[in-house]
Order: structure tokens, then C-alpha cells, then sequence
């Protein structure tokens, strides 16, 4: 039987994917985002938390399931840097953990980049 905790993060994992499909679906215009993660990161929830209060429009990639994930890694590695989960790529600007300053400025461009050309809501 599973237990509370697994279950709770379950569905909160599923309003999650729901609000982001919404999000999406209202706004086809918009530039994506791209949110490379992995199956049972607990800084990963609080990161797609953040983007979705933010209304970013963003894709996700999960290493474990995915290889353009790994692959998006490998790449990331190859330019000497040290991947650190979860890791925000928008154009040429990458993010990687929880640094709220960093997710700030990315969130700022893309908003300066999709809502006021796309309206998005």
C-alpha cells in the first residue's frame, strides 16, 4: 500500500501537470521554456511551483524517462559545467537548482519576451 506522503506528492504532481497543460494551451504562442529533472527531486516541485505562478510556458524534460534529457545534460557538461538539478533553459540563458536570483532574471526575460507580444494570460 502506498503511503501518505507518496500519495500527496502524487497528486500534487498531477494538479501540477494539469495547470502547466492549461497554461499552454492558452497561451500556443508563447516561446517554451525548457525544465530538465529527475523522477523524485525535491528541489524540482518548488522550481515548476515557482514557473507556473510566474505563467512560463515550459517543456519537461525527466532524465529518467527521457534521453534528450541526457543528452541535454551530456551537452551542458561538455561545456565544463557541473549539472546541478533542476536545470531552466530559456534561449541562451541557463538556470541550474534552486537559485532565485538566477530564476528571477529568466523569468523576467521571458515575460519581456511573451507577454507583452503574445498577451498571454
Amino acid at each position: 500500500m502506498p503511503s501518505i506522503q507518496f500519495v500527496k506528492e502524487f497528486q500534487k504532481n498531477r494538479e501540477r501537470e494539469s495547470r502547466r497543460l492549461a497554461l499552454a494551451l492558452a497561451n500556443p504562442q508563447a516561446s517554451t521554456v525548457t525544465l530538465i529533472t529527475k523522477e523524485n527531486c525535491p528541489a524540482c516541485g518548488p522550481v515548476k511551483d515557482y514557473l507556473l505562478a510566474e505563467q512560463v510556458v515550459y517543456e519537461e524534460l525527466v532524465v529518467d524517462h527521457q534521453p534528450a534529457a541526457v543528452e541535454r545534460l551530456r551537452q551542458l557538461a561538455a561545456t565544463g559545467a557541473t549539472p546541478v538539478l533542476p536545470i531552466v533553459v530559456y534561449q541562451t540563458h541557463i538556470v541550474m537548482g534552486t537559485d532565485r536570483p538566477g530564476l528571477a532574471d529568466l523569468v523576467a526575460l521571458y515575460a519581456k519576451h511573451n507577454h507583452k507580444e503574445n498577451n498571454i494570460v
